[in-house]
């Protein structure tokens, strides 16, 4: 198994049991378990810490849900939606991850609400003609998109038809 596969699969087995055990209330053997990789890899890869693997799977909403890991906000805001609505379908629990933690007072929230500033920031750059409200309004309708349930590839297309004729299409 390659290191990033084993890394996406161990992510995403953690959002699933934090959300369904809750904060911390897993062990390393269940992840383990539930991700079906040996507890001996998952040591030598991730070490014992449990706060580091959850710092992990935060860096992971970082790069993969907002593109933050990239030097500049190349992607068109469409394509960034079906990158991160591809990996809200292969791992429902992240959303519900993201909003469990993200008005907490917590290192988790606190990283969380720097993420939404740097993505509201990156967001600026690219439309800079765009208010404070109009950001927020754009930042919603990606978490709604992204995180919507079900949401099918007609639907999402449309929407983002749409998008484009307000505008947003930025590299286009």
């Amino acid at each position: 198994m390659r290191k990033e596969d084993l890394y996406d699969k161990v992510m995403k087995t953690l959002f699933r049991l934090e959300v369904e055990k809750g904060h911390m209330k897993w062990t390393m053997t269940d992840l383990a378990r539930h991700s079906q990789v040996p507890r001996t890899l998952l040591y030598y890869h991730f070490g014992s810490s449990k706060e580091k693997l959850l710092n992990d799977a935060v860096g992971m909403i970082a790069e993969e849900i907002f593109g933050l890991s990239k030097a500049e906000f190349t992607d068109r805001f469409p394509n960034s939606v079906l990158k991160a609505k591809k990996l809200s379908d292969e791992c429902p629990w992240i959303s519900q991850f993201y909003l469990k933690w993200r008005s907490t007072s917590s290192e988790i929230g606190d990283r969380l609400r720097q993420i939404e500033k740097e993505y509201d920031r990156r967001i600026h750059a690219t439309f800079p003609h765009f208010s404070k409200h109009n950001r927020e309004a754009l930042f919603a309708v990606f978490f709604g998109l992204f995180s919507f349930p079900g949401l099918s590839d007609q639907a999402l297309t449309t929407a983002l038809t749409l998008l484009e004729g307000l505008g947003v299409h930025p590299g286009a």
